[in-house]
């Protein structure tokens, strides 16, 4: 392994100045590597890029004009990588703390393996760090997503490098090529599946997606939407789990596909309504539904992201 590599660490904020900071803070502990960190701020209104610049003059700031979602930030982040030359590219949340030996093993297992495009961590929770978030996931048959050992104990993740069919957008290491191969993350999406999608379209042009056990990252969980039932949340899930399902489920089981999806979302709006959750969240997932069939993508009207939620996070 060369001592040193050029890699791109792509960072979005939006509305999450403390969140943010304090990730950066954790990030200072890797710049011995050739490391370079662009901080996308998506069109903040409580001085977020001020802030940044003035803690952090080593860190790239670059702030849209408004929301460009995920995707429109990512997609900024691989260009920024392509133009300074960096052979990787890592996009982590600005909910996320890191180690100060995650990225190591990141670079060493992407050095070590040419058929590997895309390779991502333990992401841990936070709040309880002996837990996992996700590590990897996987897609089943109809085009429902799960991540590895979700709520599971961290002693439970395997110790060494396994594959999986999707790593999320949280902590994603990618080679800087495989946006010339595969395209950029497709803009439809917005927020949520556009990570999957993009690792769908990876291991399509034959490129393996691992997890490096051995990195590990914590994570604050739902911080951008305002929770696990806010309305954008639930609107961008089901609509955009229709969407990756619509794109990637062969059209003679495509129907059945769909049907799971949609009866899925209702069953979660029940089991919302059974633990007291407040009754219009069913009416967000089924807005989201309405807009796949309607073929709205995109930004979601942007009243639901003027509200959210102070339920329980997942």
């Amino acid at each position: 392994m060369r001592s040193k590599q050029k890699v791109a660490i792509v960072i979005l904020n939006w509305n999450q100045k403390a969140d943010t900071l304090a990730c950066l803070s954790s990030l200072m502990s890797v710049l011995d590597f050739d490391v370079r960190i662009l901080l996308i701020d998506n069109g903040s209104t409580d001085g977020s890029a001020a802030a940044i610049r003035a803690a952090f003059n080593s860190v790239d700031v670059l702030e849209a004009k408004g929301n460009q979602g995920c995707s429109g930030g990512r997609n900024q982040g691989l260009q920024y990588a392509a133009a300074i030359g960096a052979e990787y590219v890592l996009f982590l949340d600005n909910d996320t703390i890191v180690r100060s030996d995650f990225l190591t093993p990141l670079i060493e297992l992407m050095e070590s393996d040419p058929t590997i495009g895309i390779c991502g961590s333990t992401i841990a929770r936070f709040d309880n760090t002996s837990l996992v978030w996700i590590a990897g996931g996987t897609i089943d048959e109809h085009g429902i997503q799960a991540g590895n050992y979700y709520g599971q104990s961290l002693d439970l993740v395997p110790r060494s490098v396994y594959d999986v069919q999707w790593v999320p957008g949280c902590v994603l290491f990618a080679k800087v090529e495989l946006a010339r191969k595969i395209g950029l993350f497709d803009d439809e999406y917005f927020i949520y599946f556009e990570d999957i999608d993009w690792c769908t379209r990876a291991i399509r042009s034959g490129y393996r997606i691992v997890v490096e056990p051995s990195s590990v990252v914590y994570h604050k969980v739902s911080q951008s939407l305002g929770g696990s039932t806010s309305p954008a949340k639930l609107y961008y899930m089901s609509r955009n789990r229709l969407l990756f399902v619509s794109r990637y489920i062969p059209k003679n089981r495509l129907h059945h596909a769909l049907l799971n999806v949609i009866r899925a979302e209702f069953e979660d709006g029940r089991d919302d309504l059974r633990e007291g959750v407040a009754p219009n969240v069913a009416v967000y997932r089924l807005l989201g539904v309405i807009d796949f069939f309607r073929q709205r993508f995109g930004y979601a009207p942007a009243w639901m992201h003027a509200r959210r939620s102070n339920s329980r996070d997942e």
